[in-house]
């Protein structure tokens, strides 16, 4: 992995990578990277749920938390680069609502349903971090969603994304079955 390599030519024991984790939940972004072993300059968690949160900041103090995902503007972003300047990569994981998508649900109204049209705000913030991190920083993304969205949805979010999901499911890493379409597959 490029930021491995970073972090041991820099000898700082930080790789020099920010995670940008939207939609993060309980940090399951964040506790990827504790399993490789690689402790990023800095983390911000998106996620309304206060519960979520504060497992969060439990886990990894000094998080910075963004509590709406749409309150994230240029200004915003702006900051996240003054404040991590070293940074040579930043990742942007995220898992946006599937509630819409998902063939249980009775009449789904897919991306303009009320939570699941959440995933336009990724993209937005995405060229947003692009714009503000400049060509120096390289930024890359992964995006997960729910395998039993109907192939319009799957097609509206990779032309979206410009880029083709593929199948993903833990069940060889954790005791359960949870197929998910990784649409962005952008991270190494």
């Amino acid at each position: 992995m490029a930021s491995e390599k970073l972090e041991r030519a820099r000898g700082s024991g930080l790789a020099p990578v920010l995670i940008l984790s939207l939609f993060n939940g309980i940090g399951g972004a964040f506790r990827a990277y504790d399993l490789a072993g690689i402790t990023p300059m800095g983390r911000i968690a998106v996620d309304i749920d206060e519960a979520a949160n504060r497992v969060t900041l439990k886990r990894w103090p000094g998080t910075t938390l963004v509590k709406d995902i749409r309150s994230i503007n240029r200004e915003m972003v702006k900051s996240w680069g003054l404040k991590y300047l070293h940074v040579r990569e930043v990742h942007v994981w995220g898992g946006w609502p599937c509630v819409d998508l998902s063939a249980v649900r009775y009449g789904r109204r897919n991306l303009e349903g009320p939570q699941s049209c959440l995933f336009w705000e990724i993209p937005r913030v995405l060229n947003l971090v692009e714009e503000e991190f400049g060509d120096i920083v390289e930024v890359k993304h992964v995006l997960e969603n729910v395998a039993a969205m109907d192939e319009a949805a799957a097609r509206e979010i990779s032309e979206a994304m410009g880029s083709v999901p593929y199948l993903v499911d833990p069940v060889q890493a954790v005791p359960m079955r949870r197929p998910h379409w990784d649409t962005g597959g952008m991270l190494y």
